[in-house]
């Protein structure tokens, strides 16, 4: 499906993990942080929305498999976050990962021919690097989720880092269209970041 309307509906993702903390786990938000949570997550929408404007037309099965890959992430943030409470940290991480590990190396297995690319260095260190900064992403999202006891809390402030993507294009990739309005949507987005940190 189109990338730019993809960017939109995994917006929901703090939406669907606050909902169903709220549910099964009984982590709500107070009042002044549902209202932090609302800005930040109407700032990524803003963020996002002019990649819509580029996009090409989406057939609705690649709709419906992005809605049910986003619902399927905002549940596993959920169950991350129960599994935490349940075994220790190491242990959640050579299960967990151990586990994810396991499932896409198989999912991967068919296309092993292409590991004959990793031998040009020119392709090998950004891979490299992607997967390194990946895998800190990762053990830092985990142990938040472990240190804040808070799921709903977690995902409000990971979804901040759409509209830091955006702004991270503009000096990196040199992006500049809709600049003001993206600026707009970050400083929006910090308002929300600073009253879901005031008590």
């Amino acid at each position: 499906m189109d990338a730019g309307l993809y960017t939109i509906l995994n917006n929901l993702t703090p939406i669907i993990t606050i909902t169903t903390a709220w549910l099964l786990l009984n982590e709500g938000l107070s009042n002044r942080q549902l209202l932090g949570a609302a800005i930040i997550i109407t700032s990524t929408f803003l963020a996002s929305l002019p990649n819509l404007l580029n996009r090409s037309r989406t057939k609705t099965i690649g709709f419906v498999y992005a809605l049910a890959s986003v619902s399927l992430l905002g549940l596993a943030i959920t169950f991350e976050r129960y599994m935490l409470t349940r075994m220790d940290f190491g242990a959640y991480l050579v299960f967990g990962w151990g586990a994810q590990t396991l499932w896409m190396t198989i999912l991967a297995w068919p296309e092993r021919k292409n590991l004959n690319l990793l031998r040009s260095s020119r392709v090998a260190k950004p891979i490299i690097g992607y997967g390194l900064t990946n895998t800190f992403k990762g053990l830092c999202f985990v142990g938040a989720l472990r240190l804040s006891g808070n799921a709903s809390l977690v995902s409000a402030f990971s979804s901040f880092m759409a509209v830091l993507v955006v702004l991270a294009a503009y000096f990196a990739l040199k992006e500049k269209e809709w600049l003001a309005f993206k600026i707009v949507a970050a400083v929006i987005g910090a308002f929300g970041l600073i009253i879901l940190n005031t008590n």
